[in-house]
């Protein structure tokens, strides 16, 4: 147990690094030196391989599907852990490879000539272009994945790709606004601005930096991009012989025309070979490289980033394409990436030379004609250290994501890594300058708070139970389970489970099926794994023929089947079908996990990833099945269903919990700021989320959830374990609690010799009090004063005890002379302790510092004064004053007297006891210093300067932020750069936008070391605030003060400017007053409020504030304008946007009333798909609901052969026909229109085909073609099965798909038919023209039809 303890606190201690190279063990395959062969770990994926193996994932894969028999880059996804796959050795190796024949003879056709989308190549000789990297500024709703799918990009295959590229941690963090670079293998449209990632060859003595550098690439702008893209963190190692990719930036121009491709090489005896390709270069035979801007004269100026690289990287976007400069008038986006932990406190914009700062609109601006400097101020994240030698196994998520650091304020969930072990309780500490452990609540959910300081986690474990597996028998392949990388045949509840698989060759997977064993309900797997339940479990996987492979992945909500279309729903399921075969897909839903037979439904072709044709061809309440027509090379199959509607009730106190949130699917449904408690109706099976935050002073605690009014463990420890659930089919019911917060007992501040300790006493002022270091709101805490001897005592209001949220003092109550009880504040205190002790002595000594005698002893120019006792002037010019009785930790005031300061300076103050220089400290303030009495006899020495008339120097004397204000130094208005000691000096500052700072935010250091102190007279060495009249009244603008001796350095502190209010006024199109109904929403810095309470807080400058609908805003209004005073408001289709002024923002909302949704309503078809389709259209576009406004269309279209017989329409409610019609025998396109006015309900058509008949035109002709006329020579046997006498000219009904048969009667025996020829319908051409020499003749209608039937009949 211990080693397995130390092996997983050692996994979860390792920091990765995005840009990790991987180790790849591969080996050369001897009968083959071209490849080398790999067995997959946990984690690995053909993209990463090919990295570590330094080969191009884009030359490469076409080999790689090659030598692994697969059919498609699609099956890379399903290669299991432990399989060997075969790599190409090098890039060159899998060109030949793909270029050599199959087994085969035959020559491969030449390709066909290729066409670029506008891809002048930027490679340069035998580089080449190896795919492209596509900006996309990804925004609100939409995911990374869908992004991928609009652009035609495999989302699977190039996830990890993605990550690298962007440095993205978790796919839950990328936020709306963040600009990313997409890997794609075709070019993007023509006017895209793009990098072409170009392959190199590198050469003997190349380095990265030369061969960025040869194709005009920003070495510096692009280190992050370069790792990524080369799989590396050190670009100093490259090696001679390897592929380096190169971006460069390009925008796609008009289209060009490519090389024709190779022809196939010859293969050897047997299958045909390969086929060329000829996918045409990009474009390489175009003269130059057309980057974008190399042939433009206008001037751009540089853009240099100021921002720590070990907290994050900073990026530049023109028109979506990174830059490193810009034309003056060009938006620039910045990008900054912070690194786990880390979060941006400022972002500033300033010329380069520091002249000016550059308006900044939240993260753009305009590009200035000069260089500039983007600084980035980083808020590093403090450590989470888990102590090593505790018996834990724990690790520390944030956001779901393994961290060992975190912001302030970071919401961080302790966890175990061992899936057999869950975390029983836990303590969170960090220690305070003096040692003292503060101690940080960490709540039911095993959560805490991240505090601004490193935090030590200790955590005990205890067992979780765990379940079995059960493998069903397989063919064709095998399988394994595994928890964590290992082969396991239990887990704990809630433990992910990876199925590791192996097909047999020419076999793939079909189908997993994972299901409780007991009541056999259907369990979801994605991407091979599952989430193990709370009991046994059932693993079945089959497996089929790669070529005709039917692979169904697991359905959220139940389980979808496969049969061939001919035998319908009750035929025998079915993995695999033929190429041309029509399969037909049934959903089996969990209808007791509250899902109904309506699914959604993709299938993709393994070939190539392209999706397949489907037609829903059932649709009832009761049944849902779709049709589509196999492709070759196997198909993936992949659904989910739809869930019931149920009420959602959620109950998050407003009275503990600050800022609270519901959603479901992404979408936002709790405001806690109207009401404590809600219902929604929610979907079975839709991803329900919480998030909370205490208020001052509270922890939240944990969840309850009840389903039915039944308390739910299950979906309880889901809620706090990961703040989500899933909808069950039952009333849901979600309580929030919050307990008072443990609110630490700092360490108090203590003048002198003593210890300070605390007990607290939860029952009130009178009850029993237990040692303690942390208490709660509204506690009664006890301060204990224990001096280190019996010397010091604590003299009467030496305790301060101030309230750290007002500042004010908390009122004491006096117990014994060392004991005194307060009641806790919310926020917490800060406790100040004075001890005094025995008297010493405390002699007085003079040295002149000029020239270090002791030649001004004795002649009174300083003095000193003991706890406001009448001065002691150091006047003895044989060895010292003597000041007897003062005692130990006294305040002692030194200054010069008025002699003194006429013609000296203070240069410094030394004080010495019996053990030597005392190393307490001296504090100068004004024109005085400060310090305690020793515990001993002690000797004040005073070092004297004299007064100089000389100049005192300025320059550099002002130490500010220059992106946040402006000073200078003044006399009389006019600047200066010295001035004379003694001199009245103003120090001038000028806060930037945004930004303010006060009369305290100064601090003036003499030259000695000493403070000047704020205070009203410059004469006794006081700053003064000075304040100007603006017009607007008096505003702070400086300070003054007179010069020392040696000068001065003036520190000032520009603050951001204090939060300001929001006024909000709601009007409608008429200017009526809709203020105050909860229509509208204001948001900002993760705050929600609505327009009910009209009190929004105090906004930061700066700060971005979204306006929108609240749900029931949407459900009445529009959001037509919104206006803000003085500030310009975008707006973003579903809401308007703008970012706080530094003054009170003053919106303006106008909304426009919604015409009400008419009803909708849901259409239903059941017709057989091989014989006709059934299709609903309103204004000519196909739907599948309709409102009441509107008249659909329902059109009727038989399939070549056959004919619309009949059709119902029944509502569903009431199963009432609304309209019926039979015997229509049509055989071309029928509409029918319905207004749904006339039903107002859901309704199914169903539609019957059936075999088409044709009216047929008899001609009976003798060997000239002369028509014979007589009667009774031929008869005709039809559908009905019996025989007719026909003549030349009569007409005769045959049907579709059934036998015709024509042969000579009696009267006609003296005959012979030696010809008959059939006519098509559809075409009218002759189909069939038989010569023959009989007396009958039989032919099979065929779906064309028939329109005429010739004889030719001869005499025997």
């Amino acid at each position: 147990m211990k080693k397995r303890i130390i092996s997983a606190l050692l996994t979860v201690l390792m920091v990765m690094s995005l840009f990790t190279g991987l180790s790849v063990s591969a080996y050369a395959d001897d009968e083959n030196p071209q490849v080398v062969e790999y067995t997959l770990k946990a984690g690995d994926y053909v993209l990463k391989l090919c990295q570590a193996q330094g080969i191009n994932y884009f030359t490469c894969k076409d080999a790689i599907i090659k030598l692994n028999g697969l059919k498609s880059e699609n099956d890379f996804r399903f290669l299991a852990v432990g399989r060997v796959i075969k790599l190409p050795a090098t890039d060159a190796a899998a060109l030949n490879i793909i270029a050599s024949g199959s087994t085969g003879t035959g020559t491969g056709s030449t390709g066909s000539t290729g066409t670029t989308t506008g891809t002048v190549s930027a490679a340069k000789g035998s580089d080449s272009v190896a795919y492209y990297l596509i900006p996309y500024t990804i925004q609100r709703g939409e995911t990374v994945a869908g992004i991928c799918n609009s652009l035609g990009i495999s989302f699977t295959n190039y996830a990890d790709q993605i990550k690298k590229l962007n440095n993205i941690s978790s796919w839950n963090k990328v936020a709306a606004g963040k600009t990313l670079l997409l890997p794609s293998p075709k070019a993007p449209a023509v006017g895209t601005t793009c990098y072409q990632v170009v392959a190199h060859k590198i050469g003997s003595g190349e380095t990265a930096y030369n061969m960025v550098a040869s194709y005009g690439v920003d070495y510096g702008q692009n280190t992050k991009l370069l790792q990524a893209l080369n799989n590396t963190s050190n670009l100093a190692k490259v090696r001679a012989g390897s592929t380096f990719y190169i971006p460069v930036v390009t925008t796609i121009t008009a289209s060009s025309t490519g090389n024709t491709g190779n022809t196939g090489n010859t293969g050897n005896s047997g299958n045909t070979g390969n086929t060329g390709t000829g996918s045409g270069n990009s474009g390489n035979n175009n003269s130059g490289n057309n980057n974008s801007g190399n042939n433009s004269s206008t001037k751009k100026y540089s853009i240099t980033p100021n921002i720590n690289t070990a907290y994050g990287t900073m990026t530049f976007y023109v028109n979506n394409a990174t830059v490193s400069s810009a034309a003056a008038g060009d938006k620039v986006t910045v990008d900054v990436n912070t690194t786990d932990g880390k979060a941006i406190s400022s972002l500033v914009v300033k010329h380069a030379d520091g002249s000016a700062d550059v308006k900044l609109e939240g993260n753009t601006f305009i590009m200035p004609g000069c260089n500039v400097r983007v600084d980035a101020e980083i808020q590093s994240g403090y450590d989470i250290n888990i102590e090593s030698n505790y018996p834990t196994i724990t690790a520390a998520a944030v956001s779901g994501v393994s961290a060992s650091s975190a912001s302030q304020g970071a919401n961080v969930k302790i966890v175990s890594t061992d899936p057999g072990y869950m975390v029983d309780s836990a303590t969170v500490y960090y220690s305070t300058w003096l040692g003292l452990k503060k101690f940080v609540t960490v709540n039911d959910a095993m959560c805490f708070i991240m505090p601004a300081a490193n935090v030590t986690v200790k955590a005990t474990l205890k067992a979780v139970p765990t379940y079995n597996f059960y493998r069903a028998d397989c063919v064709n392949g095998s399988f394994d389970l595994q928890v964590n990388g290992f082969s396991a045949s239990k887990a704990a509840k809630g433990a992910q489970v990876s199925i590791a698989w192996k097909a047999m060759d020419g076999y793939t997977l079909t189908s997993i099926n994972v299901t409780e064993a007991v009541s056999k309900k259907n369990i979801n797997v994605l991407n091979n794994s599952f989430t193990m339940p709370g009991c046994d479990v059932e693993v079945k996987l089959t497996f089929g023929k790669t070529d005709n492979a039917i692979v169904i992945n697991a359905a959220l909500g139940g389980k979808l089947v496969a049969y061939d279309y001919e035998s319908g729903v009750k035929g025998s399921l079915i993995t695999e079908a033929m190429t041309g075969d029509k399969v037909l897909i049934e959903g089996e839903p969990d209808t007791a996990e509250g899902f109904d037979y309506d699914f959604s439904l993709t299938v993709t072709r393994n070939a190539d990833g392209n999706l397949v044709k489907t037609d829903k061809v059932v649709s009832t309440s009761t049944a849902c099945a779709y049709a589509f027509t196999m492709p070759a090379g196997g198909v993936t199959v992949d659904g989910q269903f739809n869930g019931v509607y149920m009420d959602l009730t959620v109950d998050f106190p407003n009275s503990s919990g600050n800022e609270n949130s519901v959603t479901v699917n992404g979408n936002t449904i709790k405001d806690t700021f109207n009401t404590t408690e809600r219902t929604d109706s929610v979907a079975v099976g839709s991803k329900v989320a919480f998030s909370t935050l205490a208020r001052d002073g509270y922890a939240f605690n944990k969840f309850e959830v009840y389903v039915n009014g039944e308390y739910s463990v299950e979906l309880s420890e889901l809620a706090n374990t990961q703040s989500y659930f899933l909808m069950p089919n039952g009333a849901v019911s979600v309580k929030a609690f919050f307990v008072a917060d443990a609110i630490p007992l700092e360490a108090a501040s203590i003048r002198g010799s003593g210890d300070v300790s605390y007990q607290v006493s939860t029952t009130g002022k009178d009850g029993e009090y237990k040692t303690a270091c942390s208490s709660k709101v509204g506690d009664w805490v006890k301060i204990i004063v224990k001096p280190s001897n019996a010397g010091f005592v604590v003299p009467d209001n030496a305790i301060l005890v101030t309230d750290k949220a007002t500042g004010k003092s908390v009122k004491l109550i006096k117990i014994d002379n060392t004991s005194y009880i307060f009641q806790m504040p919310s926020q917490g205190v800060d406790v100040s302790v004075i001890l005094v002790g025995d008297p010493h002595k405390l002699t007085l000594k003079t040295m002149n510092a000029d020239n270090n005698s002791a030649d001004l002893q004795g002649k009174s120019l300083w003095q000193i004064s003991v706890e406001g006792d009448w001065p002691v002037v150091e006047n003895d010019p044989n060895g010292g004053t003597t000041k007897a009785d003062v005692k130990a930790n006294d305040p002692i005031v030194l200054s010069l007297t008025e002699p003194g300061a006429a013609n000296y300076v203070i240069d410094k103050v030394v004080l010495t006891t019996s053990g030597g220089v005392y190393a307490g400290g001296i504090e100068y303030i004004g024109n005085q210093y400060y310090f305690l009495m020793p515990d001993t006899d002690t000797t004040c020495t005073v070092y004297l300067k004299a007064k100089t008339t000389s100049d005192v120097s300025l320059t550099g004397c002002l130490i500010y932020d220059k992106s946040r204000g402006s000073a200078n130094f003044e006399m009389g208005g006019t600047a200066i750069g010295s001035c004379k000691a003694g001199d009245t000096v103003m120090v001038r500052a000028t806060a930037a936008e945004g930004f303010t700072y006060g009369p305290d935010d100064v601090i003036i250091t003499r030259a000695d070391g000493g403070t000047l102190t704020s205070g009203t007279d410059v004469n006794a060495g006081n700053f003064v605030p000075v304040y100007e009249d603006k017009g607007s009244g008096a505003v702070l603008t400086g300070w003054i003060f007179k010069m020392p001796q040696g000068g001065v350095n003036v520190e000032i502190n520009f603050k951001q400017s204090e939060a300001n209010a929001i006024e909000l006024n709601v009007y409608d199109e008429t200017g009526a007053v809709l203020t105050g109904n909860g229509y509208v929403s204001v948001q900002y810095g993760g705050n929600n409020f609505t327009d009910i309470s009209g009190d929004f807080g105090k906004v930061p400058y700066g700060s971005a504030v979204t306006v929108s609908l609240t749900d029931l805003g949407k459900s009445l209004y529009n959001l037509t304008k919104v206006t803000v005073d003085g500030v310009t408001c975008e707006n973003r289709v579903n809401f308007f946007g703008f970012y706080m002024p530094n003054t009170t923002a003053k919106i303006t909302v106008i909304l426009t009333a919604k015409t009400p949704e008419p009803t909708s309503f849901k259409l239903y078809s059941s017709y057989d798909y091989n014989k006709g389709t059934v299709g609903f259209y309103v204004g000519g576009n196909p739907v599948d609901t309709a409102t009441e406004v509107d008249t659909v269309s329902i059109v009727f279209t038989p399939t070549a052969g056959y004919m619309l017989d009949s059709y119902t329409i029944v509502r569903k409610t009431d199963n009432v026909t609304v309209k019926e019609e039979t015997k229509l025998a049509e055989g071309s396109a029928k509409t029918v229109d319905v207004k749904i006015a006339d039903v107002m309900d859901d309704f199914t058509v169903t539609a019957t085909f059936v075999n088409r008949t044709y009216n047929a035109k008899l001609k009976i002709v003798d060997k000239d073609g002369t028509e014979i006329t007589d009667e009774n020579l031929v008869q005709f046997k039809g559908a009905d099965g019996k025989y007719k006498a026909v003549k030349s000219g009569s007409v005769v009904e045959v049907v579709f798909d059934n036998n015709v048969n024509i042969g000579l009667t009696s009267t006609g025996n003296g005959y012979k038919i030696t010809k008959y020829t059939i006519t098509d319908a559809s075409t009218s051409k002759v189909k069939t023209a038989t010569e023959s020499n009989c007396s009958d003749f039989n032919f099979k209608v065929t779906k064309e039809g028939v329109s005429e039937i010739e004889i030719r009949l001869e005499v025997k």
